[in-house]
């Protein structure tokens, strides 16, 4: 069974009147085959070692310079990813079906195209609720919350996502030139 770690940025919420954020992200990346995920560990140890930064690898606590390096380097090893940038209008709309879950299905749509049995494991506490109105939606047969420093996969998601979000919103100016293939693993919603 394939698995997928998923970590989002802002605030789903439609009304920014409220208190929402204007951007909403979601990233989604594929866990490799047991031989190639050995080679990640022992790759992610490698970079997180060298760069000297021994707290946890999140978007929101790295100086830019760090963040962009441990991109970088990471590339050469980057599991399958993509992300789904929702730039919100002004004002709000109703919706059915929740922006979260058709992020998720455009990610799965694009990572998961056979529509193989699989499991999600998100960034953050545990929500027996959420987590059952998630497999219902999305048809996945596990989803399980569990905190990002727990785990390389989920860090590198927020990376990713707060990457795609500073990217997608012109807050980075000087983007390496290699990192520019970051833009082809994202997609806009609505």
């Amino acid at each position: 069974m394939r698995t997928f770690f998923c970590d989002e940025s802002g605030d789903p919420g439609h009304d920014l009147r409220k208190g929402a954020s204007r951007v909403f992200a979601f990233c989604m990346l594929s866990t490799p085959t047991v031989a190639e995920l050995e080679i990640f560990l022992a790759k992610q140890a490698e970079i997180r070692g060298s760069l000297h930064w021994f707290g946890e690898f999140k978007w929101t606590k790295m100086r830019h310079e760090l963040r962009m390096e441990y991109l970088r380097r990471s590339l050469p090893s980057l599991p399958p990813h993509h992300s789904v940038v929702w730039r919100k209008p002004i004002d709000p709309c109703v919706e059915v079906t929740p922006k979260e879950l058709l992020m998720m299905q455009a990610c799965l749509r694009v990572l998961n195209p056979e529509q193989q049995r699989c499991r999600l494991i998100i960034d953050g506490e545990r929500n027996r609720g959420k987590a059952r109105g998630i497999r219902a939606g999305l048809g996945v047969t596990e989803v399980r919350f569990i905190p990002s420093h727990a785990s390389p996969y989920l860090q590198l998601a927020d990376m990713l996502v707060g990457f795609q979000v500073a990217e997608a919103t012109g807050k980075i100016r000087d983007l390496p030139d290699e990192l520019r293939v970051l833009r082809g693993a994202r997609s806009d919603c609505g």
